[in-house]
């Protein structure tokens, strides 16, 4: 049976557990009522899903490189930075945009994730589904291929992490 944690308008965890020996199983984050993962593909509930709370807990405030940027323009420089790793040394900006990259295991295969740091209290989350409908789960054949941007709350983020903690150590010694 799928579980929720969190509020889907605000932030959640929508997960199921498969393998409970392995904390395996199938999740994805929602953030201002958007989805982002596939509950087709089978994770590490802990290393995967629960890491990822964690890392986008620890994502620096933007550098003065994409300081005032508007928020889908800002994803488009994220992304091409992130991929002038292979041009020659001086056009080569991949270090600048790594920092805000959040990858996630296998969870987030078949999307482009960055994540920064507003102030203390929000954090920024921009989104994008990569790939074709022929080459994404099915529950993700028809889902927007637009960037999305969702600002979050730190506090709502660490109550939803701590939460899901305790749910996966209930699972692991039941």
């Amino acid at each position: 049976m799928i579980q929720l944690i969190g509020h889907k308008a605000i932030i959640a965890i929508e997960y199921v557990v498969t393998h409970p020996e392995s904390l395996m199983g199938h999740g994805r984050l929602w953030f201002d009522g958007q989805p982002l993962g596939s509950l087709e593909d089978l994770i590490y509930l802990d290393g995967y899903l629960l890491g990822c709370l964690q890392d986008l807990n620890k994502k620096p405030r933007l550098t003065d490189r994409y300081w005032g940027t508007d928020k889908h323009r800002l994803f488009h420089a994220l992304y091409d930075d992130l991929c002038s790793y292979d041009e020659e040394d001086s056009k080569d900006f991949s270090e600048a945009a790594w920092p805000y990259n959040l990858t996630c295991g296998t969870l987030f295969d078949c999307y482009s994730v960055f994540a920064y740091r507003q102030d203390d209290e929000q954090g920024r989350i921009l989104w994008r589904l990569e790939g074709d409908g022929e080459n994404v789960f099915n529950d993700l054949k028809h889902a927007s291929r637009d960037v999305h941007v969702a600002d979050f709350s730190y506090e709502r983020l660490n109550v939803l992490a701590s939460e899901f903690e305790n749910a996966l150590r209930g699972v692991s010694t039941a």
